[in-house]
């Protein structure tokens, strides 16, 4: 079928967030969609960013099965909670992922390189992903799959709603200038996010510095509070739901060790929810609307 010839003409490009493709593969993704000949119609999911995208992109009778966590992880959690006639699985395990009878397996390339060995031994070709570090990644990876499943008209027109919510907020920030901001979390020990990252990316496409990456930092770096506090953004910014009364957000305002940090004292904490903010799919840019508006609406 032309899609597996697609998908063993694939390099992954370590890093970057997406496949790579030789031009003849990228012939063949280009004819299989417009024939909507040999496309696969029993797609196994293995990430939450890449079951947002194709819940939009195909009918969702081609999907045979998601993992457990998209109700909770993925972006548009009130979606798969509504339709749980999909099938869903709790590992990736060769044994498991090929009891659905795949025709596509997409993958993490994070996940279980035996078991993803195994599943192309039965000869079920694997659309690998890698975890994005950028926008760049993001569109590229919507494109990708798309063009391997056939939909790549609705990919595109995905790719221009993405790009235009992103004109927009740069288009109300205008010449506003750059906002020192430092990422956080803290789950028993403190973390920020450098540069290498999407959530880097989101956060500049917001209007705001990230000054972790400013110092070098790069990808996901533990920060004590003594580096916080040598950092003194001027906003902290932490995942929650709940705005201020989200647990980060209390945690950074109630913690007497940062009294005296101007974003503290100015109560300069924005909030984004984490399944935007993580969100390796068409709905990262709700995380920098929501940024955008955190950061600038309160200078």
């Amino acid at each position: 079928m032309r899609y597996v010839a697609l998908i063993l003409l694939a390099v992954v490009l370590i890093g970057c967030g997406y496949l790579s493709w030789t031009a003849a593969g990228r012939r063949a993704a280009m004819s299989s969609s417009e024939n909507h000949a040999g496309l696969p119609q029993r797609i196994v999911i293995a990430n939450t960013g890449a079951a947002d995208i194709l819940s939009k992109l195909i009918d969702l009778k081609r999907i045979a099965a998601v993992p457990d966590q998209v109700e909770m992880y993925a972006a548009d959690g009130e979606f798969w909670k509504a339709h749980r006639e999909i099938p869903r699985f709790d590992k990736f395990q060769a044994e498991i992922i090929l009891s659905f009878k795949p025709d596509l397996v997409v993958s993490s390339a994070m996940q279980d390189s035996g078991a993803a060995e195994a599943i192309k031994q039965q000869k079920i070709p694997i659309l690998y992903l890698k975890d994005f570090d950028s926008i760049d990644g993001i569109r590229n990876s919507i494109r990708t799959i798309g063009e391997t499943v056939g939909a790549r008209d609705a990919a595109e027109k995905m790719i221009a709603e993405f790009d235009a919510r992103l004109a927009k907020v740069k288009t109300n920030i205008g010449d506003a200038k750059p906002v020192p901001v430092v990422i956080y979390s803290n789950f028993g020990t403190g973390y920020t996010v450098g540069s290498g990252t999407c959530q880097n990316d989101l956060l500049r496409a917001a209007g705001g510095l990230n000054l972790a990456a400013e110092s070098g930092m790069r990808g996901n770096v533990p920060l004590t509070f003594e580096q916080l506090l040598k950092f003194d953004p001027e906003f902290i910014l932490v995942m929650g739901n709940v705005g201020l009364e989200s647990p980060q957000a209390k945690l950074i305002l109630n913690d007497p060790v940062l009294t005296e940090m101007r974003a503290v004292k100015n109560r300069h904490i924005a909030v984004v929810p984490a399944q935007y903010f993580d969100a390796l799919s068409q709905y990262a840019p709700e995380a920098v609307e929501i940024i955008a508006h955190g950061i600038h609406s309160r200078q």
